[in-house]
């Protein structure tokens, strides 16, 4: 009879109405005995109406806690943290639910397990990149889904901003790193991880580069400045000028291609034979 093997690292989604593809990783990582943390924040009057939960459940290996509410992404972050911690768990990797996980699992499985082994008291996260994303004035930040998280250094340096919904909480907790003289490390993913079904993106071909253009609604785009400029305050009230560049980068990008996403929704017609499908 052999022993059960020590808990070292879990995958951990949070799910908000869930379709199809939170259900095939969660049934391709069941194949890999890889324990899985859901939180569900689709509202308790629409649980029963989603087809997949149920099937979600079901399988052995998941562990699924309901909020009755969208409680957002930050509150959800921080509860999948301490969950994993109450389990034993050393490291979670956070991965959004349309996040698609190729069916390479067992090279992604010695992959991460490398991984840990570049861990340390002082690395907080390690970002396991579904896109390609350059290192910019030598900051190694990545987006939230891929976030590879070392949970006893994000829960005791408190890193997770628990006051934030969605927007801005990758570059929050980046700067709370930075803050805390803590570190990052970025790993390219491409081959394992997916992200090109997160929402359907405006594609676009433009002096001769492919632009990825996501268009956001106005309540969406408030909430992203308000956090960036605070963020940007904080960056420069702490001394920390390469990362207020880099926020302000980003906001400035985003502007661009808003107005971009725009234009080519209303000339759509104009803009067909350059139009990428």
């Amino acid at each position: 009879m052999t022993s059960e093997p020590k808990k070292i690292f879990c995958i951990g989604f949070v799910s908000y109405f869930p379709g199809k593809e939170l259900v095939e990783n969660c049934i391709l990582l069941e194949k890999f005995n890889i324990p899985v943390l859901i939180y569900d924040n689709t509202p308790i009057a629409s649980i029963n109406k989603n087809i997949f939960i149920n099937t979600i459940i079901n399988l052995k290996n998941v562990t699924l806690v309901r909020s009755g509410e969208n409680i957002g992404l930050a509150l959800a972050l921080q509860f999948l943290n301490e969950l994993a911690n109450e389990k034993d768990f050393k490291y979670l990797l956070y991965l959004d639910q349309d996040t698609i996980l190729k069916q390479n699992i067992a090279f992604l499985i010695k992959l991460i397990k490398k991984a840990i082994k570049s861990f340390s008291p002082e690395v907080a996260i390690q970002y396991f990149l579904p896109i390609k994303i350059k290192k910019s004035n030598n900051l190694s930040v990545g987006p939230n889904s891929g976030s590879f998280f070392n949970i006893k250094v994000i829960l005791n340096y408190e890193l997770i901003p628990k006051e934030y919904f969605v927007e801005m909480i990758d570059f929050k907790i980046f700067y709370e790193i930075r803050r805390h003289g803590l570190k990052t490390l970025l790993i390219d993913m491409r081959d394992y991880l997916d992200h090109s079904n997160l929402e359907s993106l405006t594609k676009i071909k433009l002096i001769g580069k492919t632009l990825r253009l996501r268009i956001y609604n106005l309540k969406r785009i408030s909430e992203i400045y308000l956090r960036g400029i605070r963020l940007i305050y904080l960056c420069i009230k702490s001394k920390d000028f390469l990362l207020s560049m880099e926020i302000t980068k980003y906001l400035i990008k985003l502007a661009i291609y808003q107005i971009l996403a725009r234009i080519s929704l209303l000339f759509s017609n104009l803009l067909k034979p350059i139009l990428i499908y």
